[in-house]
């Protein structure tokens, strides 16, 4: 068994005959229509980790989808795309296909089904919203709900499945971790649920007053051979009613990556070279690939990040009553 069939043994799943011929005919009616619409609509461009996208938002009554956007990805927007951009053509609740859309949504379906239209392109069914995606051209068409205050999160899901698709084109890859700014680079925690990655950064924050990157997960990136950081959230549940300053929302250059172990006595932080955390790091990392995730380059981006010399790696354990940041600082400076 591969790595990347290990890590999607729990989410990948088949569908009857019916569905798939259903889902097919839809992707039909998606591809006559990607040539046209890049032509129609105002797309809006974002950033993350230098990664570029253009989202083109379809089938709206009005301006409220596109306003809510515009301010939800306000801090990640850029003035126009790129070649390299990859283009989201979303279909809200709204549009011709919104009796399929609202089935999936309101369904109670497994996180994640995948299926190869065996041509280059795939289809990816979750409890937020259906995608026709072409790696090759680089573009994708979803239908799901019209992203609103009330599911905010389904963006960020959205935007972290494309991302984990082009990854081998752009060095990158998503890690279950928080992370946090100190001075003008990122220490980033990294942990299994329960570790204490949220509780580490909301820690440092309220008792140090550093910004927090993210909470749960983060985008990662090898640039110019550092390692580059950004949260996968706009939003973050700890800090829903700190003041603005609290986030940090810019990519980030990392100093240290740290795994949570409450096991070690005395409390601080056991230094080692980053390849003695490969399976640790390994487990955190790769359940974020899909089917469509080029293995060998996920495997190089993790070796490229372990190896690199611009961070210190170690295992660390405080006490929660305490703030960690005096151990950080004896190793990261």
């Amino acid at each position: 068994m591969t790595l990347l069939e290990l890590a999607m043994g729990q989410s990948t799943y088949t569908l009857t005959d019916e569905q798939k011929l259903k889902l097919k005919m839809l992707s039909h009616a998606f591809n006559k229509e990607e040539s046209t619409l890049s032509k129609k609509i105002n797309p809006i461009h974002i950033s993350l980790v230098e990664v570029p996208f253009s989202l083109y938002l379809i089938g709206q009554k009005d301006n409220s989808t596109q306003s809510f956007v515009d301010g939800y990805y306000h801090h990640f927007r850029t003035n126009k795309a790129t070649r390299d951009s990859h283009k989201v053509f979303y279909y809200t609740l709204s549009d011709p296909y919104h009796q399929l859309s609202h089935a999936i949504y309101s369904s109670k379906l497994p996180y994640s089904i995948f299926i190869n239209l065996k041509d280059g392109r795939y289809i990816e069914i979750n409890r937020d919203y259906a995608s026709l995606i072409d790696v090759q051209k680089n573009f994708s068409f979803v239908v799901g709900p019209s992203p609103s205050s009330d599911n905010p999160d389904s963006l960020d899901n959205l935007f972290s499945s494309r991302f984990a698709s082009y990854f081998n084109k752009h060095e990158c890859l998503i890690l279950h971790c928080s992370a946090v700014r100190i001075d003008d680079f990122a220490v980033i925690f990294f942990g299994p649920s329960g570790a204490g990655k949220s509780t580490i950064a909301h820690t440092l924050y309220q008792k140090d007053g550093l910004k927090v990157i993210g909470s749960d997960q983060c985008y990662l990136r090898i640039i110019e051979n550092k390692v580059v950081v950004q949260s996968t959230s706009v939003t973050i549940p700890e800090l829903v009613n700190a003041p603005e300053n609290s986030r940090e929302r810019n990519p980030l250059p990392v100093k240290g990556i740290f795994y949570l172990d409450r096991s070690i006595r005395p409390h601080g932080i056991q230094q080692c070279e980053g390849h003695k955390l490969l399976n640790k790091f390994l487990k955190e990392s790769f359940p974020y690939l899909t089917p469509f995730s080029n293995e060998q380059s996920y495997i190089e981006v993790v070796t490229k990040i372990l190896m690199t010399n611009t961070c210190k790696f170690g295992c660390l354990s405080y006490d929660k009553e305490e703030s960690p940041l005096r151990f950080i600082k004896s190793v990261v400076k």
